[in-house]
């Protein structure tokens, strides 16, 4: 897989707050105006449809 080719990569667009996770960028970023919210901030959910 591409994403396993780097780590510790810029984000594009790039973040204005420090980012929650440093290394291996496993469980995403989310920022708004007011910052940086880190992982027990937020939620989110995946559905993948197979074909």
């Amino acid at each position: 897989m591409y994403v396993n080719t780097d780590y510790s990569g810029e984000l594009i667009p790039a973040k204005k707050y420090p980012r929650s996770e440093t290394v291996d960028f496993q469980r995403g970023e989310v920022e708004w105006a007011g910052g940086n919210l880190y992982f027990p901030n937020w939620t989110w959910d995946m559905e993948i449809d197979y074909l």
